[in-house]
């Protein structure tokens, strides 16, 4: 749908996904985003693609693409998956699938790789973990403006959903306190 130029000059691309949805099934998505991610990644001579999460189909999608025109290909993985239920079965079949010849991947945590390695069948020499972190340069909170003075204040930011490991924080926060 265009293309609009960042102050920063990073370049961002709109793809037209209300025509390609608006189809009667996600063939209409692959068969008319593969010329239009194909002329892109020429026009820019795109070196590396990078997708992330698993529940993208447009990542798993571009990586694929990328890696049948010989571009290298990254995936950064964000959560853990399990394996007991059929969602979990066909997010990990298409993975599989997806993954096969990737480059390689980024995982926040080592139990992310251990858990992406299972279900994705991706060699763990392809895997790099680079933890999710804060600058804390630039975010230091002032203990001052505690109420009350000597109060802990806990903060959790994610969804409340199992695979963000939420459920652990039952049994983290008592022996916290």
């Amino acid at each position: 749908m265009g293309l609009r130029v960042l102050p920063n000059l990073l370049k961002v691309y709109h793809l037209p996904l209300n025509m390609m949805v608006s189809g009667t099934s996600w063939c209409d998505f692959f068969t008319l985003s593969m010329p239009i991610l194909r002329h892109l990644y020429i026009r820019e001579n795109i070196d590396i693609v990078h997708g992330h999460q698993a529940t993208s189909v447009l990542c798993l999608h571009s990586t694929l693409v990328a890696q049948y025109m010989g571009i290298k290909t990254v995936f950064t993985d964000h959560s853990l998956f399990g394996f007991n239920d059929i969602a979990s079965f066909y997010l990990n079949k298409m993975l599989k699938f997806h993954l096969a010849h990737i480059d390689a991947c980024i995982c926040v945590s080592h139990a992310n790789k251990d858990n992406l390695t299972l279900r994705a069948a991706v060699d763990p020499s392809k895997i790099y973990v680079i933890p999710n972190s804060v600058d804390t340069l630039q975010f230091t909170p002032n203990p001052g403006l505690r109420y009350p003075v000597n109060m802990i204040n806990i903060v959790v930011i994610c969804r409340l959903t199992f695979r963000k490991g939420v459920d652990l924080l039952v049994d983290v926060i008592p022996v916290i306190l």
